[in-house]
């Protein structure tokens, strides 16, 4: 006989993240911030190439050497792949010890940071392998949505000779791939979650796991993510102000006509602020998500039989 699953409580969800993200605020934020220098530290080493070459350009245009180094970068290239996925173990890790924190707290079994990241550092392998799996299985199920929509709705929608029901139609294909695609979102929302906290899951394990535990929730963890986007929607905004500046001074200086070579540095060093911006709003919001993550999972876990789960 199945067990009963009492439905998730949108507000006493968020108002249990906000608390945990109050109480804990300045340990969360140092391990945040710790993960974002991670995540940041392979964009900083192509920013340090980007700058190189562009000095090479402009300082030395008759240089016989800049073929070379632009070979050089090429070879330097899979090493930093190889060092951007290094990274993102460590970003992944550090992300999966705020969870497993606010998890122990809830269980009431509190662990310290530094038995957290104990327990979680021979894992850094295995969480940026589950988040390779969950990125391809996300980009298969956007195709697959992709081509149903256009089956579905655009294909149909191009027989038909009047302009405003071909456009009612496609908009409703829009919407039909947006709350499809949101749907399969829930369902997979906190795939890294059980990778911090279970002990002996395989590959793959934690994103069946999260699949497993969101079934008949995938709504209400959707409202869930609906509502604290909306709450933390002003502070990301902060990031686009540079785009802003960028749009403002690209139309200026084409009207100016400036140099398009001048035009487009200037406008990418918009972008990379943009993007540090970002980067430092996130160390902020990071643990937030995170911890919201755990408070969804332990909620999920509670009404599971336990028998099949090793802490």
């Amino acid at each position: 006989m199945s067990q009963r699953r009492d439905p998730l409580k949108v507000i006493s969800i968020i108002s249990a993240g906000v608390r945990l993200y109050r109480d804990n605020f300045k340990t969360y934020l140092g391990i945040s911030l710790l993960a974002n220098l991670w995540l940041l530290a392979p964009f900083l080493v192509l920013i340090l190439f980007d700058l190189l070459k562009t000095f090479l350009v402009t300082i030395l245009p008759k240089s016989g050497d800049i073929p070379g180094f632009l070979w050089f970068l090429m070879v330097l290239m899979p090493f930093w792949l190889i060092f951007f996925a290094y990274c993102a173990a460590q970003f992944l890790t550090n992300t999966g010890v705020i969870s497993r924190l606010a998890f122990s707290l809830l269980i009431n079994k509190p662990e310290t940071v530094r038995q957290a990241r104990q327990e979680l550092k021979p894992r850094r392998l295995q969480f940026i392998l589950n988040h390779f799996l969950y990125l391809i299985l996300f980009f298969f199920i956007f195709r697959v949505w992709q081509i149903i929509q256009v089956m579905v709705f655009y294909v149909p929608a191009s027989f038909i000779p009047n302009p405003k029901l071909q456009l009612m139609i496609q908009w409703v294909g829009y919407l039909f791939f947006v709350i499809g695609f949101s749907w399969f979102y829930a369902r997979l929302f906190f795939p890294e979650v059980p990778l911090a906290i279970e002990k002996n899951l395989q590959l793959g394990d934690a994103i069946i796991r999260s699949w497993k535990l969101t079934s008949g929730f995938a709504w209400s963890i959707l409202f869930i993510i609906f509502l604290v986007i909306l709450l933390t929607m002003p502070l990301y905004l902060l990031s686009g102000i540079p785009l802003i500046f960028a749009a403002v001074y690209a139309m200026t200086g084409l009207f100016n006509q400036v140099s398009s070579l001048v035009l487009l540095s200037i406008i990418n060093n918009f972008i990379k602020g943009a993007i540090i911006i970002y980067f430092l709003l996130n160390i902020a919001i990071l643990p937030f998500w995170q911890t919201l993550k755990s408070v969804i999972y332990y909620h999920l876990y509670s009404q599971q039989d336990r028998h099949d789960t090793d802490f």
